[in-house]
């Protein structure tokens, strides 16, 4: 399986040569044609192209956070949060915090208990993120127990926040599960419908249990539809802010070292991610630190700006004006961006069906029911130096090469 090499853990964006994708039309073009080797990060005029990054966090809803449901458990994980907001803090960072419906409702019972909000200066923990250090809170939703992305939005409005327009993660493929369409609308709570939630702006694009392809891209665009994604319509409402590969750090490197041998074109706008998790803030935390440090050195040249996700996406409004972009990194190897697989013979680099019993390529297993990604291939976990699993399913179960929880 061609792969890049995991380093941290992380989301945000990649592909192979330049794609441009507007109006309808895809370009491609090559790195030659983006400015030649001779082009520096700049944009010809002495100005650094900077890649925006955004610190990325979320928390579920699945049998791991099944301590939400004790004080004492939900006090660990406060303290995880905490632990975070440190992190970002010392390096002057941005954060977007991604909240899923059992968190909020953890905090809604246990926020009020006394002494839960002695460390957060008598406020509750989204209140003190919000107020006090500048943190985004976005709503998040896996769609479980019933609880929708307006439920969700609702959720953080009665801890005292004011929820973004941002959808924090969704499905983006195959294109028969994404569900993203009906965000060009205002969305009904199912279990308070009492409440709309009007989306401003798709992020995170992912696939069930990340078996891939997730999508890699920097940029923002305005997807057509689920079936031409990365085709841009400017008559949408609805922009993506492009999130990378969420698992590996080197990319925002890749994507950094493209620039300034002027693979990338300069003068664009470049969104890439940095993701963090709150059942890892207390055994990560010091690869964490390393790689922002690492991000430090390009902080101080301007050749990256921390920003929260509305920061980005206003930023594209005003000095960018609405300019459609969207850009990948070709993977070192010569392998299908965007997650795929090797000679799939997929113009799109999706993961071939095997749900009639066709074989899959190598090193590549045909996942079966129940398993959400039933009749694909997916990368076979037990491969010695394959695809590694994501945090959010980090276990590679033996016996079937399967990720899970």
């Amino acid at each position: 399986m061609k792969t890049r090499a995991a380093l941290g853990s992380l989301c945000m964006l990649l592909t192979g040569a330049v794609l441009w994708q507007c109006g309808g039309d895809a370009i491609e073009t090559s790195a030659a044609d983006a400015g030649g080797a001779d082009a520096g990060p700049s944009d010809g005029g002495g100005n650094v192209t900077p890649v925006y990054v955004t610190i990325c966090s979320h928390n579920e809803t699945d049998s791991r956070y099944d301590a939400y449901d004790t004080l004492g458990g939900y006090l660990d994980l406060r303290d995880n949060v905490l632990r975070i907001a440190q992190l970002v803090n010392n390096h002057n960072a941005k954060w977007d915090y991604q909240a899923d419906w059992r968190f909020l409702e953890a905090a809604l019972v246990y926020e009020t208990e006394p002494g839960v909000a002695d460390n957060t200066n008598g406020k509750s923990i989204l209140r003190y993120l919000s107020e006090e250090l500048g943190v985004q809170v976005d709503a998040h939703s896996h769609e479980t127990n019933g609880y929708n992305y307006a439920d969700v939005a609702y959720l953080i409005s009665q801890l005292g926040v004011a929820p973004t327009g941002i959808v924090g993660g969704f499905l983006w493929y195959p294109p028969e599960t994404a569900i993203w369409e009906r965000f060009w609308s205002p969305l009904v709570g199912s279990k308070y419908p009492a409440y709309t939630w009007q989306a401003e702006a798709l992020w995170g694009g992912g696939t069930s249990q990340h078996a891939g392809p997730d999508d890699m891209s920097f940029g923002i665009w305005r997807p057509k539809d689920k079936n031409n994604f990365t085709v841009d319509d400017p008559a949408s409402n609805l922009p993506n802010i492009g999130n990378g590969d969420e698992l590996h750090f080197t990319g925002i490197l890749e994507l950094i070292q493209a620039l300034e041998s002027g693979q990338a074109p300069a003068g664009k706008l470049y969104t890439a991610s940095y993701m963090v998790f709150e059942l890892s803030a207390e055994s990560a935390y010091n690869t964490w630190d390393q790689d922002l440090a690492t991000l430090d050195q390009y902080v101080a040249t301007g050749q990256v700006v921390y920003a929260t996700l509305n920061e980005v996406l206003a930023l594209w409004r005003t000095q960018y004006n609405s300019e459609p972009f969207r850009y990948e990194l070709p993977l070192p190897d010569g392998g299908v961006p965007d997650g795929g697989f090797p000679d799939s013979g997929f113009p799109d680099g999706g993961p071939p069906s095997c749900a009639d019993g066709g074989s899959c390529p190598p090193d590549t297993i045909c996942c079966t029911p129940p398993q959400p990604c039933a009749g694909r291939c997916v990368p076979d976990c037990r491969v010695d130096g394959g695809q590694p699993c994501p945090p959010q399913a980090p276990n590679c179960d033996q016996n079937t090469g399967l990720c899970g929880p």
